[in-house]
C-alpha cells in the first residue's frame, strides 16, 4: 500500500474554498492565513497532479476535476468527524458485563470482583477514553 500524502486539512481547506470561491473567504472559515489557505490548496493540487479550480481573478472555480473530488472529500471528512465523535462519547469502547449469582455469591464473592472490574489497575480496566458502569438487579425470584 502506498504512503498517503493527503491530509484531512488539505480535504478541509478544499472543500471551503470550493463552497467560497475564494481563498479569503475561506481563510476567514477555517482560521488560516490567505496565503497558507491558498499554499494547501496548490500543494492539493500538486499531490493529486490535477487542478481542482480555474482561476478568474481572485475567484476559484471548481472544474470537472475538483466537482469529481468534492463529494468524496466531504464524505472522507464525515467519516473522520464520525469517529472523532464515537471517540468522544465513549461508544467505540463501551463494555458489558452481566452477572448471575445467588445471593450467598452475590453477597460475598462478587464485591471483590466487581471492585477489581470497576479498578483501573485490573486487567478488566478499559481502554484509555472507556467508561463503564454498575447496576444491579433482583433475581427474577425476589421481584413480584
Amino acid at each position: 500500500m502506498d504512503v498517503l500524502r493527503l491530509t484531512l486539512r488539505q480535504l478541509q481547506i478544499f472543500v471551503a474554498v470550493a463552497r467560497s470561491g475564494s481563498t479569503t473567504a475561506a481563510s476567514a472559515e477555517i482560521a488560516l492565513s490567505q496565503s497558507a489557505t491558498s499554499s494547501a490548496v496548490n500543494e492539493l493540487e500538486r499531490l493529486l497532479s490535477l487542478r481542482l479550480f480555474d482561476r478568474a481573478g481572485k475567484r476559484l472555480l471548481l472544474n470537472d476535476n475538483g466537482r469529481a473530488l468534492l463529494p468524496r472529500a466531504l464524505a472522507l471528512l464525515d467519516g473522520a468527524a464520525g469517529i472523532e465523535q464515537m471517540s468522544r462519547d465513549g461508544s467505540a469502547q463501551a463494555q458489558s458485563l452481566r452477572i448471575g449469582a445467588s445471593t450467598t455469591i452475590g453477597n460475598y464473592v462478587l464485591p471483590k470482583l466487581l471492585a477489581g472490574f470497576m479498578g483501573h489497575s485490573s486487567p478488566a480496566a478499559p481502554p484509555p477514553g472507556g467508561r463503564r458502569s454498575l447496576s444491579g438487579t433482583p433475581p427474577p425470584s425476589a421481584m413480584p
